[in-house]
């Protein structure tokens, strides 16, 4: 995901370059007399950019809190498991998979697949790869939905335990308690998950519950 997509980056870098290369004195002279000055200010111009666009891709991850913003931006993001996550939240599921074949890493491979795979409700792939995934809060999640979804209340404890993240552990609570039918108790979490949430994850829970609710065969809170 980028502020400033490649293309028009180097295409502010090499304008800025040219520009301030002939403003004030030269730094330096090649040994053919070319004059250095114009590729070092677009350099600077092109590191600064890029710095600027890493931030900015921080902040939406991990900090926005509007979610229709953070929308806007993964729209237009480039990045596969951006869009992914995009598709995937407004149940264009076919597309979604798409992107994640694109998705580089062997660990983002297995961590976004397996989202797909909840989603899908394929709960024996998302079970057979879940144990293969080495990040821990997604691996527990991961097996606590699974867990859910079989019923087995005993391992969905055991894999709630497990996570350090609040944010997760209600997110979890909603999900068990729409699955035992407790309503009250599913929205309670699922609010109380989506209030302690920011970037990333409060779009993917405020989205996924906004569309489960317009879902006349809903199944899952979240």
């Amino acid at each position: 995901m980028q502020l400033i997509k490649w293309p028009w980056l180097l295409a502010i870098a090499v304008v800025i370059g040219s520009v301030m290369g002939f403003i004030g004195d030269d730094p330096g002279m090649t040994g053919g007399g070319t004059s250095l000055k114009p590729m070092v200010w677009a350099l600077c111009a092109a590191a600064v950019i890029q710095i600027i666009n890493l931030a900015y891709t921080v902040y939406v991850v991990k900090l926005m809190k509007d979610h229709t913003k953070i929308e806007k931006v993964l729209k237009q993001a480039e990045n596969p498991y951006f869009r992914m996550i995009f598709y995937l939240v407004n149940g264009d599921l076919e597309t979604a998979a798409r992107e994640q074949e694109k998705v580089k890493g062997t660990q983002m491979q297995l961590m976004t697949k397996i989202q797909l795979d909840l989603e899908r409700r394929d709960m024996a792939e998302a079970e057979r790869i879940a144990d293969q995934i080495k990040h821990s809060n997604i691996r527990h999640y991961s097996k606590a939905l699974i867990a859910i979804y079989k019923r087995d209340w005993d391992d969905f404890e055991a894999q709630k335990a497990q996570l350090k993240q609040q944010v997760l552990i209600h997110a979890l609570e909603a999900e068990a308690a729409f699955r035992k039918g407790e309503h009250d108790q599913a929205e309670k979490y699922g609010d109380l998950a989506i209030e302690g949430a920011n970037g990333l994850q409060r779009y993917i829970l405020i989205k996924s519950r906004e569309r489960k609710k317009n879902s006349p065969m809903r199944e899952t809170y979240f």
